[in-house]
Formats: structure tokens, C-alpha cells, sequence
């Protein structure tokens, strides 16, 4: 055990193990309600709408450099999940790779452990869009457009809390349940892991509903 430990912290699987105990410590806030699920996320999207009384814009086919990237980045599930949702598999990827080909590796050179991070961080691309490859759809928000037909509604609260800076409920659909970004009115209201809350507001800059306790059935 010493020595597995001594080996997941030295060469390049000190920067791999690093990485997962990062992504650990993030899912040990949230379980215990400190940070949302998306607390550290990435719009992806790169769709521009530019309108003003004298702009005329043809975009034809033309693509950036950065809109291409965006869309490389798109192919791996990135902004398809939460960031740190594909991040968790990527590390762990990323980790087993290393200790699978490189454990031990404490005298190579820093070339040599940067070629073989870049090789297994290659390789766990792939592995980080297979594995959440199935999460598609699941981590899906309500569109700004549709958010007033969740008013007035109900969800069930999934974390430990509901405070105004953080909390996170689920909404009842006719397929899967949707995991929807939920707030208080103020800090006086907070609401509790398994409570039933009413929506009535919601705020588009943040993507964010707003909810209100209601009476709890005994």
C-alpha cells in the first residue's frame, strides 16, 4: 500500500493523482451541499446574435478558429454535461492510464513525463466521451424561452439546502427528471434536502429559478 502510494505521487502520476484528489474534494463539497453540481462550468456555446438598426451581418459558412475549437471540444461531451461531471472521468482516466504504463516512472526526465501525460491525457479524451456518452440529455436546463412553464410548479430540493447563493432541486417530467438550478427569495427562507418548493420566479442571467417553501404534507 505504501508503495502504491509512493509511486501515484511521483513522476507523472503526481500530476494525474493531483488531479483526482481535486476532483474528489469537489464532490465532497457538493455532497455536503457547499457548492452546486455546476458550480464550475463552461458555456460552450458559441452562437452569436448580433442585431442593431444598422448591422447587417453574413455569417454564410464562415467559421472561426475558435468557433471550430468550440466544436472540437463539443465532440467530447463538453458543455453536453457539467464540466466537473466530465472532468471526474477524464482524471480517473487520465490516472489509470498513467499507473497502468508509466507507475514508477520517478527518474524521467521532464520531457519524458510530459510526453507521457500528453499520451495518456489523449487517450482519456476518448475515454471521458465514451463513459459520459450516456449522460446526454440528462443535465439539461429548461430554455429561457419555456422557463415560464415551470412557474407556479413544484420540485423536491436534492441538496442539503436551498439558501439564495446555492441549491439545486428536481423537476418531475414525463421522462427523466430535470436537475434544475434553484434559489431563495432571501437568506431568511432556507429550504431543506426533500422538501417540496413552489417556483415563481425565474432569472435568465443566471439560469436560475427562484422557488418558495410551501406548507409540507405530514
Amino acid at each position: 500500500m505504501v508503495e502504491f502510494l509512493t509511486d501515484s505521487f511521483q513522476g507523472p502520476a503526481l500530476v494525474a493523482s493531483t488531479l483526482v484528489c481535486c476532483v474528489m474534494a469537489y464532490w465532497a463539497m457538493v455532497t455536503l451541499g457547499a457548492v452546486d453540481i455546476d458550480a464550475i462550468d463552461i458555456d460552450f456555446d458559441l452562437d452569436t446574435d448580433i442585431d442593431g438598426p444598422d448591422v447587417d451581418v453574413d455569417t454564410g459558412h464562415h467559421h472561426s478558429p475558435l468557433s471550430v475549437g468550440m466544436m472540437g471540444l463539443r465532440f467530447f461531451n463538453l458543455g453536453e454535461v457539467p464540466l466537473m461531471v466530465w472532468m471526474t472521468f477524464f482524471a480517473i482516466s487520465t490516472w489509470a492510464l498513467t499507473m497502468l504504463f508509466d507507475r514508477g516512472m520517478s527518474d524521467a526526465d521532464t520531457f519524458e513525463g510530459i510526453k507521457a501525460l500528453a499520451r495518456n491525457g489523449g487517450i482519456a479524451l476518448f475515454l471521458a466521451k465514451f463513459m459520459t456518452q450516456p449522460l446526454k440529455g440528462y443535465f439539461v436546463t429548461p430554455e429561457i424561452s419555456k422557463s415560464s412553464d415551470l412557474l407556479g410548479n413544484t420540485c423536491i430540493v436534492t441538496t442539503s439546502e436551498v439558501t439564495n447563493k446555492h441549491g439545486q432541486a428536481s423537476y418531475a417530467t414525463e421522462a427523466s427528471p430535470l436537475v434544475i438550478n434553484v434559489r431563495t427569495e432571501d437568506d431568511q427562507h432556507v429550504a431543506l434536502k426533500g422538501e417540496t418548493v413552489r417556483i415563481v420566479d425565474f432569472e435568465p442571467e443566471r439560469n436560475t429559478f427562484i422557488i418558495q417553501r410551501v406548507p409540507q404534507e405530514t
